[in-house]
């Protein structure tokens, strides 16, 4: 009945699960689905949704990197809006959306306002040099934290795990 569907807003509707949604991304047409003002808390990326090119998660309770890594897994998602989540309260609005910029390879508009290709790349760039910042940091510091390659054991379990755009950003900046 619904195979034409192309937009669902499913705000205010007390949704505290990424899961309730799930059927919907059998909906091969859908290409916005409207989710503010819910409870979700966690984005699990799941096989569907083809198309789908906007997402509004404004006022939920992600807290987490992790949704936003699932998010990247939607090829075709250009628009976000998510404001007004713990995550987003995190940090300073900069810094929250570079990240959110460097993580989500496709977006091209964020929060209503567009993102400029420079800005996108100088965000990406940043965020490698963030994400091993992090990495040294968190396994003894400048000293101990330093691999002699980017196929290190250590250092790629670690990237895989918390930021799994690493590799790709490294790669498409190695010739910037």
């Amino acid at each position: 009945t619904w195979r034409h569907l192309k937009y669902i807003n499913l705000e205010e509707n007390n949704i505290d699960d990424w899961e309730e949604i799930q059927e919907f991304r059998k909906l091969d047409k859908m290409k916005k689905l409207g989710l503010g003002v819910n409870q979700i808390t966690h984005v699990k990326y799941r096989p569907g949704f083809p198309q789908l090119m906007t997402v509004d998660l404004y006022e939920n309770l992600i807290d987490n990197w992790e949704s936003i890594d699932q998010l990247n897994e939607y090829k075709e998602l250009r628009r976000l809006r998510i404001s007004d989540n713990p995550l987003t309260s995190s940090e300073t609005k900069d810094k929250i959306r570079q990240q959110i910029m460097a993580r989500i390879q496709y977006l091209q508009y964020y929060g209503g306002s567009k993102i400029l290709e420079r800005e996108k790349a100088d965000c990406e760039f940043y965020y490698i040099k963030q994400c091993y910042r992090e990495f040294w940091e968190q396994n003894g510091g400048i000293e101990k934290g330093q691999v002699s390659s980017l196929e290190d054991d250590k250092l790629t379990q670690y990237m895989m795990k918390l930021h799994p755009r690493f590799y790709e950003l490294v790669e498409k900046n190695m010739y910037c």
